[in-house]
């Protein structure tokens, strides 16, 4: 079962290589990613809904924290923490992720730009 849309977004940073349209490209992107990762862990937690009744919708806040080990032994073992920022919609019957946005408290050994989660209550 599919958990994104056919026409999902995904953001997850500032450059343009982190902005994905469609599942397809979704899809590639992933694949052209895990093959440096020996293993991956991604635990989800705190979630929280606030659905839009009448509009089959629903924003949806949780918090990850993602483990990756690298193909390389030369490596060490890199985490973030962070939170997505969802919204889901029901997709003739299921409910689907249309959009998703990943923002950053803190990482290690992964590198990159990320969208930084903001401090304080929200």
């Amino acid at each position: 079962m599919p958990l994104f849309s056919h026409d999902c977004s995904l953001d997850f940073g500032p450059s343009s290589r982190a902005k994905i349209s469609g599942r397809d490209e979704l899809i590639e992107f992933f694949e052209g990613r895990l093959h440096v990762f020996r293993a991956t862990s991604h635990m989800i937690s705190n979630i929280e809904v606030e659905a839009s009744i009448g509009l089959r919708q629903a924003r949806v806040k949780s918090v990850i924290h993602a483990w990756h080990r690298f193909v390389d032994p030369t490596r060490e073992d890199a985490m973030m923490w962070g939170e997505y920022r969802d919204v889901v919609t029901d997709v003739g019957g299921q409910h689907l992720i249309v959009s998703r946005t990943l923002l950053v408290a803190g990482e290690t050994g992964l590198g990159g730009a990320w969208h930084p989660l903001p401090r304080g209550l929200s």
